[in-house]
């Protein structure tokens, strides 16, 4: 039997009847499959009921979707005008474990192809059109005359307006083709624009938006070195205000399919990282970023806050940033991969300095006056590290006053040779946030000799301080 004789068998009618041009409702029969489908077809036993006639052999080649196993129930849909139907074989129940979102899939598929199959059939066989032309442009439509009742087309040199009745429903323009939601000929009654840009969604609610830049990225992903898909700009609605764009990205990064993403002004440039938020960026590997102006740097590195100190040696896992732009930026807080933390100070809610040791300064070498980072009245004890002009380095402490801050002297001697011993001294006195020299006993060096002691008074110190630490107990 061949394709015609088993629609016609199928829908009850002779062999030899003529087909008609009516469209018919599609038809559901089921059948048994006798063998695997091969190269698109399926053999499918129907049975003497459905054939309706006695046949030895009543399995015929029918073109199948989907895969098809010998012994499947086999669903058997007809489409097409009435009188030239055609058979389309689904897997059903016996496949059903394998494939049943395809076979609901593909009844639905069929339904719809069968309604814009008899629709774009009646387009074609359409009578009674009625074509004239006035101010706005040439008219077709289905009432003589009249332009703004049922479907209809209006052309003019602007583009061509697909209508139903004074509603737009598509337009083809300069700008590119428009689809309407028929309630309205408005820029927020569009639901979707192709064009140079592309938009699919309404202004006011979420949208994706397709730039040339994007397609550009699309088209290029998985070539050269392009290694980051991006999908597109998703428009959302601010209570209170106005709409702005926030941009989702996600990809492939790299050969091994590994999922990157971005959402906001954000870039990500390697395997399993995240960024969101403002001017972000995560350029180590694993690495995630969010807020304002911070760039994960390190491996599996953690960043929050704003405009982050950068940690091109890869030094912490987490870093809250606290800068104010690109060009000053700073770290409020960080966790290294040393198991220690860094901060400039740690203060308690209640305005209280949490116990430990805080740097009031640091620096290469320093003899002349300094200036702390905090008031050493907020601290119990001081810690000073120094060094001499030949690279000796020593430390001194000394307890802190609450309310006069403290005074000590820095003091080193070492052996220059074994007949001399020189002892450096450098007095000194911290108030507030002010480290300066004694100005009673200013710094000397003693040479000690089997002949006596020589006195020299510096008028520079050759004692540098190199750091101040202040303890909290």
């Amino acid at each position: 039997m061949n394709i015609q004789e088993i629609a016609s068998a199928l829908m009850g009618r002779d062999r030899l009847e003529t087909k008609t041009t009516e469209s018919a409702a599609p038809s559901v029969v089921m059948g048994t499959a006798t063998a695997d489908s091969e190269d698109g077809i399926a053999y499918v036993n129907l049975g003497d009921d459905v054939i309706g006639v006695e046949d030895d052999d009543t399995t015929v080649e029918i073109p199948a979707v989907g895969n098809i196993e010998e012994g499947d129930d086999v669903i058997v849909v007809m489409t097409g005008p009435e009188g030239a139907q055609t058979p389309t074989a689904i897997a059903g129940i016996g496949g059903g474990d394998r494939i049943k979102v395809l076979v609901i899939a593909a009844q639905e598929a069929a339904e719809l192809a069968e309604a814009a199959a008899a629709e774009a059939y009646d387009a074609v066989e359409a009578i009674g059109q009625n074509f004239f032309a006035d101010s706005n442009g040439i008219h077709v439509t289905t009432t003589d005359g009249d332009a703004n009742t049922g479907p209809n087309l209006l052309a003019n040199s602007l583009g061509i307006l697909l209508r139903d009745g004074t509603l737009l429903r598509t337009a083809q323009t300069s700008s590119g083709f428009a689809v309407y939601d028929g309630n309205g000929n408005q820029a927020a009654n569009i639901v979707a624009l192709l064009g140079d840009t592309s938009v699919i969604g309404k202004q006011g609610a979420s949208r994706l938006v397709l730039s040339p830049e994007t397609m550009e990225l699309i088209s290029n992903y998985g070539q050269g070195d392009s290694t980051v898909l991006v999908a597109g700009l998703a428009e959302v609605p601010v209570t209170g205000g106005t709409d702005f764009v926030r941009i989702f990205t996600f990809g492939d990064s790299f050969a091994d399919s590994e999922l990157a993403a971005a959402f906001g002004n954000a870039v990500v440039m390697n395997q399993y990282a995240f960024a969101a938020g403002e001017d972000v960026a995560t350029i180590g590997y694993a690495s995630q970023a969010f807020g304002e102006g911070t760039y994960g740097v390190g491996e599996a590195q953690f960043v929050c806050g704003m405009w982050n100190e950068l940690d091109t040696n890869d030094k912490y896992l987490l870093i809250v940033g606290s800068g104010n732009d690109d060009n000053s930026r700073d770290n409020a807080f960080a966790v290294g991969r040393d198991n220690y933390a860094y901060a400039d100070g740690f203060e308690r809610f209640d305005g209280g300095i949490v116990p430990g040791e805080y740097e009031l300064f640091a620096s290469a070498g320093d003899g002349g006056a300094i200036t702390l980072s905090d008031n050493i009245e907020n601290y119990d004890r001081v810690r000073i590290y120094f060094k001499n002009t030949y690279g000796y380095q020593a430390s001194t402490e000394a307890m802190v006053s609450s309310t006069s801050g403290a005074s000590l002297c820095l003091t080193m001697s070492f052996a220059q040779s074994s007949t001399a011993v020189w002892t450096y001294s450098r007095p000194i006195s911290i108030s507030g946030t002010s480290l300066t020299n004694s100005t009673t006993y200013p710094p000397q060096c003693v040479r000690q000799t089997a002949s006596g002691n020589t006195i020299n008074t510096q008028t520079t110190s050759i004692l540098s301080i190199t750091r101040v630490v202040g303890i909290k107990e």
